[in-house]
């Protein structure tokens, strides 16, 4: 991405309103190289972005912009799929600019 700086619009956040970002994101790790039907069928449903990342395990399934009142929710509804979901808190990289 470095490379790429000058040739893409880049947005700077002042460091205040940044923390808004911050955001908590449940992660989902499934073993072996394919998500089972039923929890496909739950995340086409699903109004929550969400990302799915190849492992050496298997896939990593990632929750984003989940509402801090629907994370347990969530988290047990992932639970009756028989998947044992974590939720963390995770900090935008920033650049410092100056």
């Amino acid at each position: 991405m470095r490379n790429f700086k000058d040739d893409i619009d880049t947005i700077y956040i002042p460091f205040e309103e940044y923390q808004q970002f911050n955001q908590k994101v449940i992660l989902v790790d499934i073993e072996g190289a394919t998500i089972p039907g039923d929890v496909m069928d739950w995340l086409l449903r699903f109004p929550y972005p969400r990302e799915v990342i190849e492992t050496n395990t298997g896939v990593r399934l990632k929750i984003y912009q989940v509402e801090e009142k629907e994370i347990e929710k969530v988290l047990n509804q992932i639970r009756t799929f028989g998947l044992n979901p974590i939720s963390e808190e995770v900090e935008l990289e920033l650049e410092e600019y100056e």
